[in-house]
């Protein structure tokens, strides 16, 4: 059986490519793992949204626009209902934001595709 010997350049350029390829898959994964993630914060964060919107059923509160009470579905104060409602939408437009990074890096990521290497 007759194998060709590598030179030192050729071993050192197939290290790279592996290495680079290596790097590709981690880069992949990581990504796949932090969009799971901000999707099950955002989903959380639409049910948390969700429940507190149900619970105002049973809150005897005026209707919305009279006596300035928009924010209090969340607590018995405007001011602090109206913080938890802006706090809720600003992590809501974060994992929006992240998702929508990642998938970008997804897709730069799947065109660059992994080189051949035997």
């Amino acid at each position: 059986m007759h194998t060709e010997l590598r030179t030192q350049e050729e071993r050192v350029r197939a290290l790279h490519e592996r290495a680079s390829v290596y790097r590709k898959e981690r880069q992949r994964q990581k990504y796949t793992a932090m969009s799971g993630a901000v999707s099950c914060v955002s989903a959380l964060l639409l049910v948390i949204v969700t429940v507190l919107i149900q619970g105002m059923d049973q809150l005897d509160l005026p209707v919305a626009g009279s006596g300035g009470m928009q924010g209090s579905l969340l607590s018995g104060s405007t001011g602090v209902g109206l913080v938890l409602v802006i706090i809720l939408a600003f992590l809501f437009g974060i994992s929006v934001t992240l998702f929508a990074y990642n998938m970008r890096k997804l897709k730069e990521l799947k065109d660059a595709g992994p080189k051949d290497i035997s």
